[in-house]
């Protein structure tokens, strides 16, 4: 009964496209940290968690009316489907 539950708001910094620009075209002289800032890439720009993008498989990537690509995936934390 004594118990409150407490909401504290979070300052969340983001990317800014320049600085997104810059590590995209980051030279690494390792595939394996080529693979790495690729996918870091992919999740800033589509807003997918890491967890959620390492279990992506085909049938998440569907076709739209007009041609484009569009990614629905139930997330893992919360279960919601995103597209």
């Amino acid at each position: 009964m004594n118990f409150k539950i407490k909401f504290e708001p979070v300052k969340r910094d983001f990317l800014s496209l320049e600085e997104i620009k810059i590590i995209a075209s980051k030279k690494l002289h390792i595939e394996r940290l080529d693979q790495v800032r690729d996918v870091f890439l992919f999740c800033c720009l589509t807003g997918l968690r890491y967890s959620d993008v390492s279990k992506l498989v085909k049938d998440d990537i569907h076709t739209n009316i007009d041609g484009s690509k569009s990614i629905f995936k139930r997330t893992q934390k919360s279960k919601s489907i995103v597209r």
